[in-house]
Protein backbone atom coordinates (compact mmCIF):
# COMPACT_ATOMS: atom_id res chain seq x y z
CA UNK A 1 0.00 0.00 0.00
CA UNK A 2 2.53 2.74 1.16
CA UNK A 3 4.97 1.15 -1.10
CA UNK A 4 2.44 1.14 -4.14
CA UNK A 5 1.56 5.42 -3.15
CA UNK A 6 5.09 6.12 -3.36
CA UNK A 7 5.51 4.80 -7.14
CA UNK A 8 2.44 6.20 -8.48
CA UNK A 9 3.82 10.15 -6.61
CA UNK A 10 7.05 9.20 -8.58
CA UNK A 11 5.95 8.25 -11.76
CA UNK A 12 3.25 11.08 -11.75
CA UNK A 13 6.30 13.67 -10.40
CA UNK A 14 8.35 12.19 -13.35
CA UNK A 15 5.45 12.50 -15.80
CA UNK A 16 4.24 16.15 -14.60
CA UNK A 17 8.43 17.68 -15.34
CA UNK A 18 7.31 16.46 -18.49
CA UNK A 19 4.17 17.27 -19.61
CA UNK A 20 5.28 21.42 -18.12
CA UNK A 21 8.32 21.25 -20.53
CA UNK A 22 5.39 20.70 -23.42
CA UNK A 23 4.12 24.01 -23.37
CA UNK A 24 0.84 22.74 -23.86
CA UNK A 25 -1.94 25.18 -23.67
CA UNK A 26 -4.98 25.02 -21.04
CA UNK A 27 -7.97 23.50 -22.94
CA UNK A 28 -10.36 21.00 -22.45
CA UNK A 29 -8.76 17.69 -21.94
CA UNK A 30 -10.68 15.49 -24.70
CA UNK A 31 -8.79 13.53 -27.45
CA UNK A 32 -5.57 12.25 -28.00
CA UNK A 33 -3.43 12.82 -24.73
CA UNK A 34 -1.37 12.95 -22.92
CA UNK A 35 -3.73 14.87 -20.58
CA UNK A 36 -1.88 15.67 -16.94
CA UNK A 37 -5.84 15.28 -15.03
CA UNK A 38 -5.57 11.25 -14.37
CA UNK A 39 -2.26 11.58 -12.93
CA UNK A 40 -2.44 14.50 -10.94
CA UNK A 41 -5.90 12.27 -9.52
CA UNK A 42 -3.58 9.35 -8.88
CA UNK A 43 -1.16 11.67 -6.94
CA UNK A 44 -3.95 13.33 -5.11
CA UNK A 45 -5.51 9.63 -3.85
CA UNK A 46 -1.36 8.25 -3.22
CA UNK A 47 -0.99 11.35 -1.03
CA UNK A 48 -4.26 10.38 0.60
CA UNK A 49 -3.01 7.53 1.45
CA UNK A 50 0.52 8.37 2.76
CA UNK A 51 -1.48 10.55 4.82
CA UNK A 52 -3.67 8.06 6.00
CA UNK A 53 -1.43 5.40 6.38
CA UNK A 54 0.83 7.86 9.17
CA UNK A 55 -1.56 10.30 10.51
CA UNK A 56 -1.72 8.30 14.23
CA UNK A 57 2.14 7.72 13.96
CA UNK A 58 4.15 8.49 17.02
CA UNK A 59 7.16 8.80 14.82
CA UNK A 60 8.17 12.54 14.19
CA UNK A 61 9.49 11.92 10.56
CA UNK A 62 6.09 9.87 9.88
CA UNK A 63 3.90 12.72 11.12
CA UNK A 64 5.79 15.85 8.95
CA UNK A 65 5.62 13.22 5.37
CA UNK A 66 1.91 13.20 6.76
CA UNK A 67 1.51 17.34 7.04
CA UNK A 68 3.27 17.67 3.47
CA UNK A 69 1.02 15.26 1.59
CA UNK A 70 -2.02 17.20 3.61
CA UNK A 71 -0.29 20.53 1.77
CA UNK A 72 0.30 19.48 -1.20
CA UNK A 73 -2.85 17.49 -1.60
CA UNK A 74 -4.41 20.99 -1.22
CA UNK A 75 -2.47 22.27 -4.51
CA UNK A 76 -2.88 19.34 -6.33
CA UNK A 77 -7.05 19.58 -5.62
CA UNK A 78 -7.11 22.93 -6.65
CA UNK A 79 -5.65 22.35 -9.99
CA UNK A 80 -8.15 19.80 -10.46
CA UNK A 81 -10.97 22.18 -9.72
CA UNK A 82 -9.52 24.05 -12.82
CA UNK A 83 -12.07 23.72 -15.81
CA UNK A 84 -8.81 23.20 -18.15
CA UNK A 85 -4.74 22.29 -17.19
CA UNK A 86 -1.94 23.27 -19.77
CA UNK A 87 1.44 22.95 -19.05
CA UNK A 88 1.99 26.46 -17.40
CA UNK A 89 -0.36 25.46 -13.83
CA UNK A 90 1.52 21.86 -14.15
CA UNK A 91 5.07 24.10 -14.10
CA UNK A 92 3.72 26.43 -11.20
CA UNK A 93 2.86 23.58 -9.50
Amino acid sequence: MINDAIETIESGYEFLLAYAAQGRPAQAETGPGPHARPTIEGIAAAMDTLKSAFADSDNEFEQVIAEDCRKAGAALRFILSQDAIGSEIVDNL
